[in-house]
């Protein structure tokens, strides 16, 4: 089971998508395709930056909302995926996430869905604040 796929919807995130894109390249299991839903931005230029990985999908909506947006990139992610990762873009997993996740779901089949501890980070000084969030 590694066949992940990450759904990541995005609303004037540019202080932040880059440092989730990178977490999420660092992964001991790196995911196979990346949605990326922009709900309505304001300014969307800095998104085609992240094409040139090509995992990486964008797709452009009016803000049409979280769980709509959420949605969209559902119907765009291979149905053959073992994992889908719903992921907030001002997070970032830590490096044995993914792998840890799958491990748990392979192992423990009645169980649907798993979800992480969120910890604390400061953007501006790029850096963990040691809180649970």
């Amino acid at each position: 089971m590694n066949r992940i796929a990450v759904i990541i919807v995005t609303h004037n995130s540019e202080a932040v998508l880059g440092n989730c894109l990178s977490a999420l390249q660092k992964q001991t299991i790196r995911p196979e395709a990346i949605v990326i839903v922009d709900a309505g931005s304001r300014d969307t230029d800095y998104l085609s930056s992240y094409l040139d990985d090509g995992r990486i999908r964008l797709f452009l909506e009016k803000n049409i909302g979280f769980s709509r947006a959420n949605n969209v990139g559902l119907q765009n992610i291979d149905p053959a995926m073992d994992c889908i990762l719903f992921l907030n873009p001002d997070a970032f997993p830590e490096e044995d996430s993914l792998e840890s996740a799958c491990a748990y779901l392979e192992k423990n089949q009645d169980v649907g869905c798993v979800g992480g501890r969120l910890l604390g980070f400061d953007c501006s000084r790029q850096q963990a604040t040691g809180k649970l969030d």
